[in-house]
C-alpha cells in the first residue's frame, strides 16, 4: 500500500470576481440606497449576492443565485413586523432567518 492511496482530494472552490467589479458595486448600492432612502436597499442586496454566487464554482460546478429584490423586500417587512411586535426580542434570530432565506435560493448546478 503506497502512501498516496490515503490522500483524499479536497473540494475546489474556485472565485472569478475581480475587487474593482465588487468595490464598484458596493459603491452603487451605496449611491442608490441612498437615492432612494433604502427602499432599494433589497434589489441591491441581491445584485451584490448574485454576483458573488454567479462567479463562483465548486468542483467544477456553478452556483446560480435566483433570489428577487422583491422577495428580499417582502422577507425584509416580515422581519420588521416580527421584530416591533415582539419589542425586540425576535432581533436575535434575523441573523440566522436571512441567512436561511439566502441559502434558499442558492442553486448548485451540475454543468460548468
Amino acid at each position: 500500500m503506497t502512501e498516496n492511496q490515503n490522500f483524499v482530494e479536497k473540494p475546489k472552490t474556485v472565485c472569478n470576481i475581480g475587487s474593482f467589479g465588487l468595490w464598484f458595486r458596493f459603491f452603487v448600492v451605496g449611491l442608490v440606497s441612498a437615492c432612494t432612502v433604502g427602499l432599494a436597499t433589497p434589489w441591491m442586496i441581491v445584485w451584490i449576492v448574485g454576483y458573488i454566487c454567479n462567479n463562483t464554482t465548486v468542483d467544477g460546478k456553478s452556483i446560480e443565485y435566483t433570489c428577487t429584490g422583491g422577495k428580499l423586500f417582502v422577507e425584509q417587512i416580515k422581519v420588521c413586523l416580527l421584530t416591533i411586535i415582539t419589542v425586540g426580542i425576535y432581533s436575535f434570530w434575523v441573523p440566522a432567518r436571512v441567512l436561511k432565506f439566502h441559502i434558499k435560493y442558492i442553486h448548485i448546478s451540475e454543468e460548468y
